[in-house]
C-alpha cells in the first residue's frame, strides 16, 4: 500500500534531492551510483527524486546503462564541469562540456536527457557576462539550465552581488556550495542567508549542493562541526520569498535546531509564526529554491520519517 502525501509535503520536496552518490562520503562508482538511481526511479518516493549527478565526462559512459531507462522512468541528469578549473582550463573545458551534453542528449533523446549543467569559474573571472550566450551557441544546448558556482575564498562576499547581477541578466542559475567533507568546507549562516537574498533581489534561481544530508541543523562528529539542514535551507529560501523576509530572520530559520518549530500542516509549511501556503511553496521551489545534491537518497529520507514529516 503506497503511503499517502500531502500538498503541502509534495510541494516542498518534490525532485528536492538530485543523487550524487559517486560524490563523498559515498564515493559509489559510476556503476553502482546509476544503479541506484534507476532503482530510485522505481520507488514510492520517485516523486522526490531529482536529477543524476555525474560529471560531463563521464557520460558516454551512460550508454551501457541505457536498458535501465525509458520514456516513462527517465535518466534525468545534471552534469558537472572540470571542479576549480584554472582560467586556461575553464576555457577549454567549457567547450568541452557543451560538445558532451549535445552527444548525449542527441542520442538518449526521450530515454535520458541533460537538464541542467554544473560550473565552476575560476577566481576573478571577468568574462562571465559572455557565458550564455557560449553556452546556447548554435542552439542545442539552449534548454539546458546553466548553474554557475563561484570560489569559496576570501573575495566570496564581494564577488557575489557582481557573479549574481551577471547571472540575473542571462538566465543563469546559481550553485551553492553549503559545506563538505571538512569543517572550514561550511559556510556560516550568515553567508548563506546572503546569498539567498541576494539571489531572491534578483530572480536568479539556486541550486545547493555538499553537507545537506539531514533535515535539521546538527552537530556532525565526523566532521567536527555544524552542518546545515536542507529543511533549514530550503525552508528558509521558500519563506524568505513568500514574506519578503530580512536577512536577519533568514538567519534565524538557517540556524533553527528544534525540529519542533517546523510545521508542515494543511495549511502549508511555517516556521514559529512565519507560514508558506502551498502554492508560495510550489511557486518558490520552482523559482527560487530548486533542489540539493546528497551523496544518499535514502538518508534524507529516513530522517523525513523519523520526524513523520513524511
Amino acid at each position: 500500500m503506497k503511503r499517502q502525501t500531502s500538498n503541502v509535503h509534495r510541494a516542498f520536496f518534490s525532485q528536492l534531492i538530485d543523487y550524487a552518490g559517486m560524490f563523498p562520503p559515498a564515493s559509489l562508482s559510476l556503476d553502482e551510483a546509476v544503479r541506484n538511481y534507476a532503482a530510485y526511479l522505481k520507488s514510492e518516493d520517485a516523486w522526490m527524486l531529482g536529477r543524476f549527478v555525474c560529471f560531463a565526462s563521464q557520460l558516454a559512459e551512460l550508454d551501457a546503462y541505457a536498458e535501465l531507462f525509458d520514456e516513462r522512468a527517465p535518466l534525468k541528469i545534471s552534469a558537472l564541469g572540470v571542479k576549480n578549473p584554472t582560467r586556461q582550463e575553464f576555457v577549454r573545458e567549457f567547450e568541452t562540456t557543451r560538445t558532451q551534453v549535445e552527444a548525449f542528449n542527441e542520442k538518449w533523446r526521450a530515454r535520458g536527457c541533460v537538464g541542467a549543467v554544473e560550473i565552476a569559474v575560476p577566481s576573478n573571472f571577468d568574462e562571465i557576462y559572455f557565458l550564455g550566450g557560449a553556452w546556447a551557441k548554435e542552439g542545442k544546448t539552449r534548454n539546458v539550465k546553466l548553474f554557475v558556482e563561484i570560489p569559496f575564498d576570501g573575495e566570496w562576499a564581494d564577488s557575489l552581488p557582481r557573479v549574481l547581477d551577471a547571472l540575473a541578466i542571462q538566465n543563469i542559475g546559481f550553485k551553492l556550495r553549503t559545506g563538505g567533507i571538512v569543517a572550514s568546507a561550511f559556510l556560516t549562516t550568515e553567508q548563506i542567508a546572503r546569498a539567498i537574498i541576494a539571489c531572491r533581489e534578483r530572480g536568479v534561481p539556486l541550486k545547493c549542493t555538499a553537507g545537506l544530508h539531514h533535515p535539521i541543523r546538527r552537530y556532525d562528529a565526523s566532521v567536527e562541526t555544524t552542518m546545515h539542514g536542507f529543511v533549514n535551507v530550503f525552508g528558509a529560501g521558500i519563506l524568505a520569498l513568500a514574506r519578503g523576509l530580512p536577512e536577519k530572520v533568514v538567519r534565524e530559520i538557517l540556524a533553527e535546531t528544534d525540529a519542533n518549530n517546523f510545521c508542515f500542516d494543511e495549511n502549508g509549511f511555517a516556521w514559529r509564526d512565519v507560514r508558506a501556503t502551498d502554492a508560495e511553496i510550489a511557486n518558490a521551489r520552482r523559482a527560487l529554491m530548486l533542489s540539493f545534491g546528497s551523496c544518499s537518497f535514502d538518508e534524507p529520507l529516513e530522517d523525513l520519517k523519523f520526524l513523520e514529516w513524511l
